[in-house]
């Protein structure tokens, strides 16, 4: 599989060491600042500078990023419509970086396999939260922590 990051700076680079021992088929990565060429040479990462380019390249991928105005709502519907079919994607930053709705959609069509988040856009989430419920019809669906496997 191919596995990219958005946003790798301390913990998205971390997030790619650990990747490392798993032979995904490539690394990729998309943040504003490349890393240093030893670092990207260390983990065997490519960079993708497009980040409509890097979405659809990536079978999974993994949200490291900050929250700013430049991120929030990022991953929305119409973003959605460039990552590849079948994806999945993991957020591990912070919940508001993703469209709540929006992300329910994509995994209920099937165009995103699902969605795994240590972290939700409300906290705590409201029972009728609809990361909670939504299902792929194809099988996939969602895993949801309250913010706390990072330490574990």
């Amino acid at each position: 599989k191919v596995i990219g990051t958005l946003g790798a700076g301390r913990i998205g680079y971390r997030v790619l060491e650990r990747l490392q021992p798993f032979n995904t088929k490539e690394l990729l990565y998309y943040d504003y600042n490349p890393l240093p060429e030893a670092a990207a040479k260390k983990v065997g990462v490519r960079r993708v500078e497009d980040l409509k380019e890097f979405v659809s390249q990536c079978d999974v991928l993994t949200i490291n990023a900050p929250l700013h105005d430049g991120t929030r709502g990022l991953i929305n519907a119409d973003f959605l419509k460039h990552f590849k079919k079948g994806a999945w994607i993991v957020n591990t930053a912070r919940g508001a970086i993703c469209n709540t709705e929006d992300i329910a959609a994509a995994v209920k069509s099937g165009h995103i396999n699902g969605y795994a988040g240590d972290v939700w856009n409300v906290q705590p989430a409201p029972k009728e939260h609809p990361w909670r419920y939504m299902k792929n019809p194809l099988g996939g669906g969602n895993g949801m922590t309250p913010h706390y496997t990072g330490t574990t």
